[in-house]
Parts: C-alpha cells; structure tokens; sequence
C-alpha cells in the first residue's frame, strides 16, 4: 500500500466546477452532481485504470403502472451492490444503490453511476455539495483576481451572469466590489 501524496489529496478536496451541480431531477430544492465530473476526478487523482468498479445486480423489479393520460407505462428498479477499489492504494469500499428508468439497461447503468458518485463521496469528491458550499470556477477567481476597477468588475459579473445564483460567487464579487470601489 502507498499513501496518498499531497497533490492527489488536494484534487480528491478540489471543488468541482459548477457545471458539475444539477438541480435534482424528482427531489425539489435538491442537487446532484453529474457523475461524468466525478469519473474525470478519479482519473486525474487515480490514472486512468487504477481504479475499479466491479457491479452486481441485487433486484430489478418491472412495475407496470398507467399514467394519468391513461397510457400504460412500464419502468424498471434496478438495485446493485458495488465494489470499489484502488489496489495500488488499498481503498476499497462497498456501496448499495439504486435507480428507476423506462429502459432496464438504463435502469441498471443509473444504479451503477449512484454507487460510483456515492462511493466517490466517501473519499471526499463533492464534498463542499454536499456539506452546502458552492464551488466557484477557477476561469472566474482568476479573472476576478486581476479586476482593479468597477468597470473590470462589472464586465467580469456581465461574463459570468449564469453564476450569480452561487452564493460563494456573490460574496466574492461584494467583496472585489468593496476593493475596487
């Protein structure tokens, strides 16, 4: 077994980009993170290849149901049971986990894409989202950081418009607002 090092410590501990956050699809005021960020994580903190999923089917259940317009309508709930490991670093977890979809593959695939961003969670991928703290880009610190007037600042909040619902984003621009004014 070989410890982490620094560097791969701080990447599983980076914020994932914002674009890597979605509003929950069934749960209001909820979020996911979209399991491809957390995949390209595990690369960058593993290699490609050092890690492993290994996924096994616990239940799939088809319930067939009508929907309101009357159509009958069959989805499927698949549960799995997951491994996860980095041998060259002897991690390794279980995760049980699950998901429902109008296609059995598809059905199955979301249970496995639940477990690898549950599991990743336990390393401490995603955790500033799940402890409710926003990440903020790196392309908008930088920029921010090089702001020296209001008319920098304004051009740098007209850029990044669609970030202006993060709250960490908002309090940075106050704060580069109060700088600069």
């Amino acid at each position: 077994m070989t410890n982490l090092t620094k560097e791969q410590i701080a990447l599983i501990n980076k914020p994932l980009p914002a674009e890597a956050i979605k509003d929950h699809p069934s749960k209001v005021g909820m979020s996911t993170i979209k399991a491809i960020f957390v995949t390209d994580r595990l690369n960058e903190v593993f290699g490609v290849g050092g890690w492993q999923i290994r996924t096994r089917e616990v239940s799939m259940e088809k319930i067939e149901s009508v929907t309101k317009a009357g159509k009958d309508r069959t989805t499927y709930m698949c549960v799995t049971h997951t491994t996860f490991s980095v041998p060259d670093h002897s991690i390794y977890y279980e995760c049980i986990a699950g998901s429902s979809n109008d296609d059995c593959g598809d059905a199955y695939k979301g249970s496995t894409t639940d477990a690898i961003t549950k599991v990743s969670s336990y390393l401490g991928i995603g955790a500033d989202i799940w402890r409710g703290v926003e990440s903020v880009p790196t392309e908008f610190t930088t920029e921010l950081s090089a702001v020296k007037s209001v008319a920098e600042l304004s051009a740098v909040k007209t850029k990044y418009t669609n970030l202006l619902s993060n709250k960490a984003v908002v309090k940075l621009l106050t704060e580069k607002y109060n700088e600069v004014k």
